[in-house]
Formats: structure tokens, sequence, C-alpha cells
């Protein structure tokens, strides 16, 4: 049982998980939350097989551009096989509710006597993360603290009597497992982990409460987590609306709402901002909206809406406009002057403001 040797990844926790991870011939392998497509690349060595849990569209093209004969990428979130893997690798999402929900999921696909990795940054919750895995798996062992990282290791004891058989109660809502909510005009589906996954925050709140849909408008929800803002102009009477995320869980959770909400003229798609879309709808729709993300970790990060302003105008038709809502310190309002020749404030608050651009 060798430890595998480091790959050439950015991560340097992905890097030490590669190599502190111990994979025994025959053995089954899952990657949860996968982020880095060099797990696939080195782990696929030592097994028998590999079943991969990209976190975001983004990261599955990169999966399976190194996809080998062993390996399988899904588009589903978590596993529903149960019991059926030797060893997990989890490299720890952001956000306590979802590191849970992986954690869960972890806990239900080994079998008894599997292997769970967690790694993570020292100071990005692997700490908290093994802390929590103790309550699944009994206390985690400290493979390495190297880089700033570490890299722990916790055994599927699922035959001990003190190993619970369900998602702990004092955990809260079970992340795997999606519910409904009513957020103004329609249902949305949502899960622990999510932005704003148990109310709506003020910011979308901000943009929903001045958002005119015209009838017949052709909509595009970039970046649209559970897809309240595409869901709402649809149900305001847009023609046809998309939702579309990176996010995978996000996705999902899109579509569900899309079926309860009964609407025949929306459709969902995962993708990196405009890469899940065909080149056909390429100056396609009247209006784009968005409440886009300006976190990268912990630290503030505009490029995707820097992105979003200099790719949108290929997808608007010539006459179409972009709304989205930011926190007002962020100024988007120069970002979107630096593409359209039309911008304007709409509403301003102390915290937030949304603003229209167009041509």
């Amino acid at each position: 049982m060798g430890n595998m040797s480091i790959s050439a990844s950015i991560d340097p926790s992905t890097d030490l998980l590669i190599a502190e991870t111990s994979i025994m011939p025959g053995e089954r392998v899952v990657i949860l939350n996968g982020t880095d497509p060099a797990l696939e690349a080195v782990a696929s060595k030592g097994a028998a097989e590999l079943v991969i849990f990209p976190v975001t569209a983004s990261a599955a093209d990169g999966f399976r551009a190194r996809a080998t004969s062993k390996s399988t990428v899904s588009l589903d979130v978590f596993p529903t096989e149960q019991a059926a893997f030797d060893v997990a690798l989890l490299p720890i999402p952001k956000g306590r509710e979802a590191a849970r929900g992986m954690l869960w999921a972890a806990r239900l696909a080994l079998r008894p006597g599997g292997r769970l990795y967690v790694a993570g940054l020292n100071d990005g919750g692997i700490k908290t993360v093994m802390a929590d895995a103790s309550v699944l798996f009994g206390t985690p062992r400290t493979l390495t603290t190297r880089r700033r990282c570490r890299v722990a290791v916790a055994i599927n004891k699922t035959s001990s009597a003190s190993a619970p058989d369900v998602y702990p109660a004092e955990w809260g809502d079970n992340p795997t497992q999606m519910q409904t909510r009513q957020f103004g005009e329609v249902i949305i589906c949502t899960v622990p982990g999510l932005f704003s996954w148990d109310t709506l925050d003020e910011g979308t709140a901000l943009l929903l409460d001045n958002l005119s849909i015209a009838p017949g408008e052709r909509v595009l929800d970039i970046g649209c987590g559970y897809g309240v803002i595409g869901l709402t102009a649809a149900a305001r009477g847009a023609d046809y609306v998309v939702l579309s995320d990176d996010s995978l869980l996000a996705a999902h959770c899109a579509y569900a709402g899309m079926q309860q909400n009964g609407f025949a003229n929306v459709e969902v798609t995962a993708g990196n901002l405009f890469g899940g879309l065909p080149d056909t709808m390429r100056g396609t729709f009247d209006h784009i909206v968005s409440n886009p993300p300006f976190h990268h970790g912990f630290e503030t990060d505009t490029q995707v809406m820097r992105r979003l302003c200099s790719e949108a105008g290929d997808w608007l038709h010539k006459s179409g406009k972009l709304t989205v809502v930011g926190n007002t310190f962020l100024r988007y309002d120069r970002l979107l002057r630096e593409s359209f020749g039309r911008v304007r404030t709409i509403v301003e608050n102390t915290r937030y403001a949304v603003w229209e651009a167009g041509n």
C-alpha cells in the first residue's frame, strides 16, 4: 500500500491529498466535491474503478478531459450507490453545511471499513470538518500538515453501535435532501449550503422588487443559484427563460424548481457563465439578469462581473438589456460603462443597488 506521487496541481491541499491517499488493487474509489482534475489522473492509477462527482460543470469538463477507461464522471451531486466504495476522497467545500452534506454522502457511499480522506487549508475549515467527521466515523487521524494544509483519514465504522443511522439531528437540515420554499410568486427548491438557501437575500429581493419583465421577453438568468430570479421572470410573463449556473447543485435545484412551478417555457443548463449555452442562442436574449458572486474564497473578487459585462453583449440582441444587483461598494456601474453605452441606477439603498445597462 504505497503512497501516490504528487501531481502538478495548483492546489496544495489537492497535492497533499494525492500524495497521502493509499489505494489497494481492486478497490473502488469515489471523489466527492471534485474541483481539481489532477485528482482523477493520479487516483485512477491505483483504483479498479473511479467515480467522480464534480462540484461544477467546468470542473466536470476538466475531469472528462483526463478520463481513463476506469473513470466515470457523474453530473449528479451525491452518489446514489450505498456501501459501494472502498475509498472516498473529499477536498473540503466552503461552508460547514456543505461539508456536512459531503461527509454524510461519504458515510452512505463507503462500505464498512472504507476509508475517507479529507484535505483542506488549516485556516479554511479542515479542523472543523475533522471534528464533524468524528461524529460519523470516529476520530480521524492526521496524516500530514504541510504547506498550510492538512490531510486526515477516517474509517467508516458502520457496524459500531455508536455510529448514527440517520443524519445527526444537531446538524440541522440534511444538505443531501432537497426541500421546497415559497419565495414571492414562485416555489423554489433548495438545500443547505447553497447561497441564501433558507431565506431570500436582500440583494435579490431588491432586484425582484424592481424587475420589470415585458410580455414575450426572452430572459437569461446567469449565475442563477436555485433560480428564483429567472423563475420569477417566467411567472411575470417572460416568453422563454434560461437558467444557468456553473454549480451542479444549483442547477439541480433550479431544474427541480422549474418542475415544481410547472413552467414549460424554462430551460436549465450548467456552465461557467455563458459556457453552458449553445452558440445558436447568441444575440437572442431581450434581457439578462444576474446577482453575480463577488467572492473567491474569503476575498472580494469582481472577475465574474467583469466577464459578465464583457461577454453579455454577445448574447443580447441589439436592443437587449442587462440588469444586475450588487453591494453598493462594488460600484458595478463603473464596470458596466466599460462595455455598454447606456447605464442607469434603477434603485439604491445603503447596502445594495440595481443597475441596468444596454446599448
